[in-house]
């Protein structure tokens, strides 16, 4: 899965996003892990609904939480680690995403 990566002159790992932002990879961000989503989904939500459709272990799982697969189609997908974080006691996030470069 190398590939995926860009490792810059220290051994950083460095992965770019469709939205052409690269994202430094470390620690235990860093996995990466495969999954299925409806097509639909993928095509339409990722990356722009504040809520999307949940990425499945299987083929299977992924009917049985989506049967609208049978139509739609289904997407391999690689999720990629590159943060990890909890929310503050008031449930608010960072102002801006410190891993992005």
């Amino acid at each position: 899965m190398d590939e995926l990566f860009r490792i810059d002159e220290n051994g950083q790992k460095w992965v770019t996003a469709t939205d052409g932002k690269e994202y430094k990879v470390t620690g235990y961000p860093g996995q990466v892990k495969s999954g299925y989503m409806c097509a639909v989904d993928f095509q339409h939500e990722v990356g722009e609904a504040p809520q999307t459709g949940p990425i499945c272990a299987s083929l299977e799982s992924l009917f049985a939480a989506k049967p609208c697969i049978s139509e739609c189609g289904w997407v391999r997908v690689l999720v990629i680690g590159v943060e990890f974080g909890k929310p503050t006691a008031d449930l608010t996030v960072p102002e801006k995403e410190p891993t992005i470069q």
